[in-house]
């Protein structure tokens, strides 16, 4: 038989597994993970139109970025090596979709400003000289965010770094899905050219 019981929400021992309906693949036109752009200049984005270039544009396949830092090897070519860990921006910009329509909760560990806006709602706003210890586990931000079953949804995210430690980590959480990193799956952007 199924058993249902929890305080906060209902969950059911013995129920069938619930399985996502998502196609395979990022659709036609579409690569796997999210664009990021690296430029020089403490919490640079690419607001400035002197500073526009940036020195490393990818296609990051996930959101558990530790790309670099003073006890960490940089997984990006430096703009000036071998110091490629102060005084930096990254944008990321793509889509996200979700297996299930439901609420999704986020989740953040960083070093040092963020912002994260899915869909048009933003999730995190902290454009500040602020950061978790390295190994921190995130923790929960903004409201949950409501997705559509399958949908691609805008995604946006920005990293600033002043000096130290760069890294970055988002997660996701709701009634279906358990905490965890998003999937490479989960996240479409269009390919280099």
């Amino acid at each position: 038989g199924t058993v249902c019981a929890d305080a906060v929400r209902i969950q059911c021992v013995g129920a069938a597994e619930t399985k996502s309906t998502c196609s395979e693949g990022p659709g036609e036109g579409y690569v796997n993970g999210l664009y990021g752009e690296y430029r020089t200049g403490q919490w640079n984005f690419g607001d400035d139109p002197a500073t526009a270039e940036p020195f490393v544009a990818r296609i990051d396949a996930d959101m558990n970025e530790p790309y670099g830092g003073n006890y960490e090897p940089c997984d990006h070519p430096a703009q000036n090596p071998p110091d490629c860990w102060s005084g930096h921006g990254v944008k990321w910009v793509g889509e996200i979709r979700a297996p299930f329509a439901e609420e999704y909760q986020f989740y953040v560990a960083r070093d040092d400003a963020t912002r994260v806006i899915i869909n048009g709602q933003t999730v995190i706003d902290s454009l500040c000289a602020c950061w978790d210890p390295p190994g921190a586990l995130p923790i929960p931000v903004g409201d949950p965010v409501s997705m559509g079953d399958c949908e691609w949804v805008p995604i946006e995210i920005l990293n600033g770094e002043a000096w130290g430690i760069s890294f970055f980590r988002l997660q996701w959480s709701s009634f279906s899905t358990p905490l965890q990193d998003i999937p490479t799956e989960n996240f479409r952007t269009t390919p280099l050219p």
